[in-house]
C-alpha cells in the first residue's frame, strides 16, 4: 500500500466504535468547498510550489468542533505531484471511516492542472471497501477515489467532514510526521462547555490553548524515517485529543457491556457442566472458546464493543474476540478460576503514550488472570496456541484490565518466545551414502505458528509445504518424507520428522573429511538479524538446541572433530560440543538469547553476535578408513 493512501488512514480520526446507533452514511457534496480549491489555485499562480521529486503534502488542516450534542471533524488536504514518478502508486484519495458511528461527507475532490484547469472527481466511480481486520473489533470502511487527469505538476484537493453519531465518546489521533513531506500542518479544536483532554509529546508541532480553543501547527516537516520492524504508534509522536474521562470510567463503560453478555442459559449451563467435568477446566474452557467456536468478525452496530450473548455464541458456534472472550470468561468463573477481560492495543508496546484515558487505543479483547503462579493472558482467537502460553501476537502489547483501579500495563511476555529443538541421526552407509532422520520439536508460540500453517492444509498440501521448506533451508537436491505428530494436541509440543537418503558423500576407501551445518539453527539465526536503522527493536527471545548423531557404521574411525565452543555476550550464550560414543559422534549445539529491548546502539553488536553463532553452526569431522 502506498504512503499516499496510508497517510489518510494514519492521520485520520480514531473514532471509538459506538453503541446502538443507526448505520452511518456516506454522502457526496462535491463543489461545496471552493475555498480550498481556491487556496490550491493561488499556490499555482504565485509559483509557490516546492522543489521536489517526490509527492508533497502542501496542506493538512484538521478542524474539530465540539458543541453540545455534536462533534465534527473537517479535513482539508492539498497534495502536489511534481514528477511523473510521484504519480505512480499515489493517484487515489482514500478516506477511512467508522461506518457505524460516523456520517462521512465528501465536500470536495478535484485535480488542478498547472494551467489552472479543474478536473472534479465523479462519485459514480468511487469504491467503498470493507477494511475490517481479523482478530480486532473494528467496523471501518474505506472510500477510494481514483483521481482523474493526474499528470506531472498537478495538485489534488480533498475536503471531507466526519460527524460523530455518538458525541459522548470521541478520540482523535494525529501523527506529527509520516512518510510524506508536509509543508503546513494544523490541528484546531474548538469547544463550548465540554473541555476535551489532549496530549502532545515533544515534537516539531507547537500548541497554544485558550479557554475555548486549541491550535497546534507545524511547517516544513520532512518525511519520517522508516524501518522494516517498528510499531509506529510507539515510535512516532502523536497529538491525541479525547473526552475528559478517567481510566476507571473506561473500565466501567466496557465492563458494563461485557457482563450482561455472560448471562446464564441452557447453552452456557451445558458448557459449564462439560468444562467442570474435565480433568483440567482451564484447558477445557480454552478448547471450547478457542477451537470449538470459529472466529467471525461480527462487530456491526451496537456490537462494536458489546459482545453478543454467550448463549448466542454457543448456539451459532462463531464470534469475534469479544464474543469468544466473554464465553471463556464465563466458563472460567463458573469453574472457580479468577479471571478478567482485558482490552489490548495490538499496535502498541509502550504505555507512555496513553496519557489521555480512552478506549480508542484498543482494538482487541482477551482474558487475563492469575493462572498458576503468575499473570497470563489467553487469546481465544488463537486456536493453535496452548492456554499454558500467551499468544505471541499479544505478548508485550499494551493492555487495560477491566478491573477497578486498572491503568494501562503490558501483556506479560515470555523470556524465550521461540523454543525448538532438533534431533537428527545421520548414518553413513557402506557405499559412502547417508541416511538422515531428523525430528524437529517446536514448543509454545513456535508450535502455534506451525500449527496455524499446517493445520488448515490437507495431507498432500502439508507434505508439499514441508518439502519446500526443507529444500529452502537444507538442500534442494532431495525429496524428504515427513511425519507430523501432535498437530491437533495444542497442549503438547509439535513434532515434524523428516527422512531422506543422500547420495555418496564420501569415498569409503579414503579418509573422511565431513562438513555439515545445523541447518535449522542456522536458518533461524539468520532470520533474527536486525535490519532497522532508526528505531529500537523488541527482540522476542530464542532458545534452541540441535543434537546431531553422526553414525560412522564401521566405515571410518574418528580421527578428530571441529572445535568445541562456549561463548557468552550481553545478548546470550552459545555452546557447541562433540562426544564420541559407540561408533558415532554426538554433536550438540545450544543457544539462548533472552527477550530484550534492543536500542539502535545495540544493533551492530547484536548482528555481529548472530554472525558469530551462524559461522559456528558448521560441523566438521575427520576420520580414517577402518579397512
Amino acid at each position: 500500500m502506498s504512503w499516499r493512501v496510508v497517510e489518510l488512514l494514519t492521520l485520520g480520526l480514531v473514532t471509538l466504535p459506538t453503541l446502538g446507533l443507526a448505520e452511518a452514511r456516506l454522502s457526496w457534496e462535491i463543489g461545496q468547498h471552493d475555498v480550498l480549491a481556491e487556496e490550491a489555485r493561488q499556490l499555482i499562480d504565485a509559483d509557490a510550489l516546492p522543489d521536489s521529486q517526490d509527492i508533497v503534502r502542501l496542506l493538512d488542516r484538521r478542524r474539530i468542533t465540539i458543541d453540545e450534542g455534536r462533534v465534527t471533524e473537517q479535513v482539508d488536504l492539498i497534495f502536489y505531484y511534481p514528477t511523473a514518478d510521484s504519480l505512480h502508486g499515489n493517484g487515489a484519495d482514500s478516506v477511512y471511516w467508522d461506518t457505524t458511528g460516523e456520517h462521512l461527507r465528501i465536500l470536495e475532490s478535484v485535480v488542478l492542472a498547472r494551467d489552472g484547469q479543474r478536473y472534479p472527481f465523479d462519485p459514480e466511480t468511487a469504491e467503498v471497501l470493507d477494511t475490517d481486520s481479523f482478530d480486532v473489533f473494528t467496523d471501518t470502511s474505506n472510500v477510494v477515489m481514483q483521481l482523474p487527469h493526474l499528470e506531472a505538476g498537478s495538485l489534488s484537493v480533498l475536503s471531507y467532514e466526519r460527524e460523530l453519531l455518538d458525541p459522548e465518546n470521541f478520540a482523535f489521533s494525529y501523527w506529527i510526521q509520516d512518510g510524506i513531506r508536509t509543508e503546513q500542518r494544523t490541528v484546531q479544536v474548538s469547544w463550548t462547555d465540554r473541555v476535551p483532554r489532549w496530549h502532545l509529546p515533544e515534537s516539531a508541532m507547537q500548541c497554544e490553548a485558550t479557554s475555548r480553543q486549541l491550535t497546534c501547527s507545524a511547517e516544513q516537516l520532512p518525511r519520517a524515517a522508516l524501518d522494516p520492524d517498528v510499531s509506529y504508534p510507539d515510535a512516532l509522536p502523536q497529538l491525541y485529543i479525547g473526552i475528559a474521562k478517567s481510566w476507571d470510567d473506561i473500565v466501567g463503560e466496557v465492563w458494563a457491556l461485557v457482563e450482561p453478555a455472560m448471562a446464564a442459559g441452557p447453552e452456557l449451563e451445558a458448557a459449564i457442566a462439560q468444562v467442570n467435568a474435565a480433568d483440567d477446566p482451564l484447558r477445557a474452557a480454552h478448547d471450547l472458546a478457542a477451537r470449538g467456536v470459529r472466529y467471525v468478525s461480527f462487530s456491526r452496530g451496537e456490537h462494536s464493543h458489546r459482545p453478543h450473548p454467550v448463549e448466542q455464541t454457543l448456539a451459532k458456534r462463531y464470534g469475534d474476540c469479544k464474543d469468544k472472550s466473554a464465553l471463556l470468561l464465563a466458563l472460567l468463573r463458573a469453574s472457580g478460576i479468577r479471571a478478567y477481560p482485558a482490552l489490548v492495543a495490538t499496535e502498541r508496546s509502550n504505555t507512555d503514550g496513553l496519557v489521555v484515558p480512552s478506549r480508542g487505543y484498543f482494538d482487541h479483547m482477551v482474558v487475563c488472570g492469575q493462572f498458576g503462579d503468575r499473570e497470563r493472558c489467553i487469546d481465544p482467537t488463537d486456536p493453535y496456541t496452548s492456554a499454558a502460553v500467551t499468544s505471541g501476537a499479544i505478548q508485550g502489547r499494551v493492555k487495560l484490565n477491566l478491573v477497578p483501579g486498572a491503568v494501562p500495563s503490558t501483556v506479560p511476555a515470555e523470556q524465550y518466545r521461540w523454543r525448538f529443538s532438533v534431533d537428527a541421526e545421520l548414518a553413513f552407509q557402506a557405499d559412502g551414502s547417508q541416511a538422515e532422520v531428523a525430528r524437529r520439536t517446536y514448543e509454545g508460540n513456535l508450535a502455534g505458528r506451525y500449527r496455524s500453517t499446517l493445520g488448515p492444509r490437507n495431507d498432500k498440501d502439508r507434505q508439499t509445504w514441508l518439502s519446500e521448506q526443507y529444500q529452502a533451508v537444507v538442500s534442494s537436491q532431495v525429496e524428504p518424507e515427513f511425519t507430523v505428530a501432535m498437530l491437533d494436541d495444542i497442549d503438547r509440543p509439535l513434532e515434524l520428522e523428516s527422512r531422506v537418503r543422500w547420495g555418496t558423500l564420501a569415498n569409503p576407501k579414503g579418509p573422511l573429511d565431513y562438513a555439515d551445518a545445523t541447518s535449522w539453527l542456522r536458518d533461524f539465526i539468520s532470520n533474527q538479524r536486525v535490519e532497522n536503522e532508526h528505531y529500537p527493536v523488541s527482540f522476542p527471545g530464542v532458545q534452541a538446541e540441535a543434537t546431531y548423531r553422526v553414525v560412522l557404521n564401521g566405515v571410518w574411525a574418528l580421527k578428530s572433530t571441529g572445535a568445541e565452543v562456549a561463548f557468552e555476550s550481553e545478548f546470550g550464550e552459545f555452546q557447541r560440543s562433540y562426544r564420541s560414543e559407540d561408533g558415532a559422534v554426538l554433536i550438540t549445539t545450544r543457544l539462548a538469547l533472552p527477550r530484550r529491548q534492543l536500542a539502535v546502539a545495540d544493533f551492530a553488536r547484536f548482528n555481529r553476535f548472530l554472525n558469530l553463532m551462524y559461522d559456528e553452526t558448521s560441523i566438521r569431522l575427520w576420520g580414517t578408513p577402518i579397512d
